[in-house]
């Protein structure tokens, strides 16, 4: 009985809500597109979201934005038209904040180039990968 309520308890740890707010545009990555980069992801990347927000305003500075008291990442990225351009530039941005995440960096403040530049190799070695997977939706 204890086995199984501990696999339960790691099974519901390990379910990350997403939450798609309702908005007159449409948003540079969908639900299935971030289930899908979730899975090609190393697992550590996304372990501590809770909950992932698809939200047309981020409560910060950045378009990805992250609370470590709730667990609640927000991602910014209303548009009107998708292209080749704004899933690159969706990719980088969700990157960059799964990568600050990782590193339990402050969030709330403008990021500067050289904290940028800290997270390009992660970037660079998993930003094709990831769109060669959202193509597929």
């Amino acid at each position: 009985m204890i086995i199984i309520c501990m696999f339960v308890e790691n099974l519901i740890n390990y379910i990350m809500k997403i939450i798609v707010y309702n908005n007159t545009d449409q948003y540079a990555l969908s639900r299935k597109q971030i289930e899908l980069i979730k899975t090609v992801l190393p697992k550590e990347y996304f372990d501590p979201i809770k909950e992932f927000h698809i939200t047309p305003e981020a409560p910060g500075q950045e378009k990805f934005e992250y609370n470590y008291d709730t667990k609640i990442a927000y991602f910014e990225y209303p548009l009107k038209q998708k292209t080749e351009q704004t899933y690159e530039d969706a990719l980088f941005i969700l990157l960059t904040g799964l990568c600050r995440i990782k590193a339990k960096v402050k969030f709330g403040h403008y990021m500067k180039k050289n904290e940028i530049e800290e997270y390009l190799p992660f970037i660079q070695n998993w930003l094709q990968v990831c769109l060669k997977e959202i193509k597929k939706t």
